[in-house]
């Protein structure tokens, strides 16, 4: 692992981007704490503040290879 830069980060927003910014950020320090506004609904349930969460949705080749990368066999799952 490589050296740490801090002892806490702070994400805004738990949206798909704000959770992949924590997890790049949990290399570089001890803590990533993530602030959402919105509860977060249990199951699959649309957000409130997600709008486009409604609308379909694909990832690139690409994009799988990255998150795989990330997330350890995530598209396994």
């Amino acid at each position: 692992m490589s050296s740490m830069i801090g002892e806490n980060a702070v994400v805004v927003g738990g949206s798909i981007a704000g959770l992949l910014t924590a997890r790049v950020l949990s290399e570089w320090y001890d803590r990533v704490s993530i602030v959402e506004r919105d509860w977060l609904p249990t199951g699959n349930k649309h957000r409130r503040g997600v709008p486009q969460g409604r609308h379909a949705h694909t990832l690139l080749p690409r994009a799988t290879e990255l998150l795989d990368d990330l997330f350890a066999d995530l598209s396994t799952e």
